[in-house]
């Protein structure tokens, strides 16, 4: 049975060879980040986005966590939202997020 990303026509990753120069290293890296945002981009649901900034534009308070690697993304998360002037708190902490995600309200 073929996954939901086999089944569409995107270009195959480009690996990196020792025999790369810079130039192909460079052209291979920005060609796979393109192929990662076009795969996204297939995969997005716009009535899904605009809930989700609905909720976020309409919250009281906005909290997101993210433990290990996903700790790094809750803070760019963090930081996009405070460049457009909403205010946020990211947690990385197991034990943190248990207390906060305790006193959450439904807003």
């Amino acid at each position: 049975m073929l996954s939901y990303f086999n089944a569409l026509p995107f270009e195959k990753e480009e690996l990196l060879s020792e025999k790369d120069n810079v130039k192909n290293i460079i052209e291979k890296v920005f060609n796979n980040s393109v192929q990662a945002l076009k795969e996204a981009q297939s995969i997005v649901d716009a009535k899904i986005i605009f809930k989700a900034a609905e909720w976020i534009f309409h919250a009281n308070r906005i909290v997101i966590f993210g433990v290990g690697c996903t700790a790094i993304v809750s803070q760019d998360i963090e930081h996009k939202l405070l460049r457009i002037g909403i205010h946020s708190h990211t947690y990385s902490d197991n034990h943190l997020i248990v207390m906060v995600a305790s006193q959450l309200k439904k807003r």
